[in-house]
């Protein structure tokens, strides 16, 4: 489990400062945005955009910069918090992984904040999705009319509280394991192991 952890912690802590990297200046901002944009749309046309879709695509990539764009500095906090949050558990792992009281101790700690953090970042993540959510819905509506083939985007354009998924289910995966952690690391038969 102290593997897993240790490995979680180098992930996150690895992924945010990618994020914070990308989300740093808004011409960074802009070019992975709009290079994401179009990639979403390549994936869902294969590179055959008609005419009658174009103006929706153009209006979906200035768009979702905009909306980027305006929540830059919170995106920009949330994943230099998430690096430092990381960062201190995987060093905190180690030294639980060495079986020292004190490495518990801080990785006790460290989880705590953990999960703490992570619902702050689960709510403020899913909120940002359901903001780009009429952006996405308004494309998928332009898809489905005109590519043959994509006529069932046009259902998917309906549920918009389906954007809200993907961080409420790695947000939620992510503390119930640290939950989980935290009520291990706090058994006795495991404390017992830490005073050797």
């Amino acid at each position: 489990m102290l593997g897993v952890a240790f490995v979680l912690g180098s992930v996150i802590a690895v992924s945010s400062l990618q994020e914070a990297h990308a989300m740093w200046t808004p011409d960074r901002v802009r070019s992975s945005i709009a290079e994401f944009a179009d990639k979403q749309v390549t994936e869902l046309t294969r590179n055959n955009v008609p005419a009658g879709a174009q103006p929706a695509v153009e209006a979906f990539r200035r768009d979702l910069v905009a909306v980027e764009l305006k929540r830059r500095p919170v995106v920009v906090a949330l994943a230099l918090t998430n690096f430092v949050v990381g960062a201190l558990l995987t060093l905190s792992t180690a030294w639980a992984l060495r079986l020292r009281t004190r490495g518990r101790a801080w990785l006790l700690q460290t989880a705590g904040a953990a999960i703490g953090f992570s619902v702050v970042q689960i709510a403020i993540r899913a909120a940002l999705a359901l903001e780009q959510a009429p952006l996405r819905a308004h494309l998928a509506a332009a898809l489905a009319a005109n590519v043959p083939g994509l006529e069932a985007l046009r259902d998917l354009a309906t549920w918009r509280w389906i954007a809200a998924l993907p961080p409420l289910l790695v947000g939620g995966i992510k503390v119930a394991f640290l939950v989980y952690l935290v009520m291990t690391l706090r058994r006795p038969a495991v404390r017992a192991l830490y005073r050797a």
